[in-house]
């Protein structure tokens, strides 16, 4: 994509699949969408995205029921779950700091040196990330905000890096792995208490495996615990959002 292509903002209807473009960005990459969140102060109405007026990258205050719109100085990466704070980034910064010439990530909360990639809030105390040993393997962690009590989750299931994510009552982790030597993402689920993991599906991404235009799962369940969104290579070969149904 060039700097002047524009993304839609769609709102899809999940009963009927009715896709309704409700808006446009500038501010956005095949890995990170447009950083768009429903609003928790107002869930039903309003959503947050980054966009970008002339120079300026910004975040976009969107009511989807009547087209109101506000504008906020700054480029949001994540919102608070009460709506109240917003994590903001100087993207434009961000993109001068790759380490020796490769990609590299921190999450700053506990520290920067474990190579930390993707994270998640249990609550408003423990913390799930995936991040490296001391022997430099990617594993799944759960720790308290601020502390060193690392706890390795699912040793013996999780293998390697994974988009992880907490179902709403805590039960249950949803993550995912790549397999390169079939071209295979695969999308995995967790029980914490009983140490049980189970594959919920292999998907086929072919050359969408790794590369700038990779086509990461980024699972994440629904707000009633239910369902799974995924980001996968349809059979057509395009990239679309597919939801797994759960019998849990």
């Amino acid at each position: 994509p060039s700097g002047d292509e524009p993304a839609n903002i769609v709102l899809i209807d999940a009963a009927s699949r009715l896709l309704m473009p409700i808006a446009e960005t500038r501010a956005w990459n095949l890995q990170q969408g447009a950083m768009l969140h429903w609003n928790p102060l107002s869930p039903e109405d309003e959503i947050l995205f980054n966009d970008r007026i002339g120079e300026d990258l910004v975040t976009v205050v969107l009511n989807v029921q009547n087209g109101k719109r506000r504008i906020l100085p700054m480029a949001l990466a994540g919102v608070s779950h009460n709506g109240r704070h917003a994590l903001c980034l100087n993207y434009a910064r961000l993109a001068r700091s790759s380490v020796g010439g490769r990609l590299e990530s921190a999450m700053f909360t506990p520290s920067i040196d474990r190579g930390i990639s993707h994270f998640d809030w249990k609550n408003g105390q423990e913390i799930i990330a995936t991040f490296r040993d001391e022997g430099g393997r990617m594993r799944h962690y759960l720790f308290d905000d601020g502390k060193q009590n690392f706890q390795v989750l699912g040793a013996d299931f999780f293998q390697g890096d994974g988009h992880c994510s907490y179902s709403p009552d805590t039960n249950w982790i949803v993550s995912d792995r790549n397999h390169a030597e079939d071209q295979v993402k695969e999308l995995l689920l967790f029980h914490p208490a009983t140490g049980k993991g189970y594959s919920l599906s292999r998907q086929k991404v072919g050359k969408y495996l790794s590369g700038d235009t990779r086509c990461d799962l980024h699972p994440r369940f629904s707000r009633d615990g239910k369902q799974i969104c995924f980001d996968s290579i349809a059979a057509d070969g395009t990239r679309q959002l597919h939801i797994a149904h759960l019998k849990l």
